[in-house]
C-alpha cells in the first residue's frame, strides 16, 4: 500500500491594496521630503532671545524656493520675517496673522498662485505639534503648542 501526501490548497489570492487617498499621498510626500528640508539655518543675531528661547535662525522659505527663477531671492525677506514669528510662537490667531501676512506679500509680488500653494503648505506643515525646524514656536522647547509669547 502506497501512502501519498495530499496538499490542502487554499484559495488565497493576495489581497489588493486600495489606491492611496489624496491625503495619504500628500502625507507620504511630506514625510519623504523631510530629510531634504534639514538645511543649515542662517543665524541672525539681531534678536535678543529670552532664556527659554533658542537663538533666532532663519532659512528663508523653508523647503520651497525663496522666489521665482527670474528673481530667486524675491520672497526671502518676507519669509525671514515669517520665520521670526514662527520662532517665537504664540497663539493660534498670531500664527494665522503671520501666515496671512506672508501670503499677502507673495501675492503682491505678482505671484497669486504661488502664494496660495505656500499658504496651504504653511498651514499643513507648520503646526506646533510637529517637531520640525520650521514649526510654530520652533525657538521654544518642544512641545510648546499655542501659548502666548509672554507666557514663557
Amino acid at each position: 500500500m502506497k501512502l501519498t501526501k495530499t496538499k490542502l490548497q487554499k484559495n488565497t489570492a493576495a489581497p489588493r491594496n486600495p489606491p492611496l487617498s489624496v491625503f495619504q499621498c500628500f502625507l507620504l510626500l511630506a514625510l519623504t521630503a523631510l530629510p531634504a528640508c534639514q538645511t543649515a539655518k542662517i543665524s541672525n543675531h539681531t534678536a535678543k532671545p529670552t532664556p527659554a528661547l533658542t537663538p533666532f535662525v532663519s532659512d528663508g522659505c523653508s523647503c520651497v524656493p525663496d522666489g521665482p527663477p527670474s528673481d530667486p531671492q524675491r520672497w526671502h525677506p518676507a519669509c525671514a520675517q515669517h520665520d521670526r514669528a514662527y520662532w517665537s510662537g504664540g497663539t493660534r490667531r498670531q500664527r494665522l496673522t503671520a501666515d496671512r501676512q506672508l501670503v499677502a506679500e507673495i501675492k503682491q509680488s505678482g505671484n497669486p498662485l504661488v502664494s496660495e500653494i505656500y499658504y496651504l503648505g504653511i498651514r499643513l506643515g507648520g503646526s506646533p505639534y510637529f517637531h520640525t525646524p520650521w514649526s510654530w514656536g520652533y525657538g521654544r522647547p518642544w512641545p510648546s503648542g499655542y501659548t502666548h509669547p509672554d507666557s514663557i
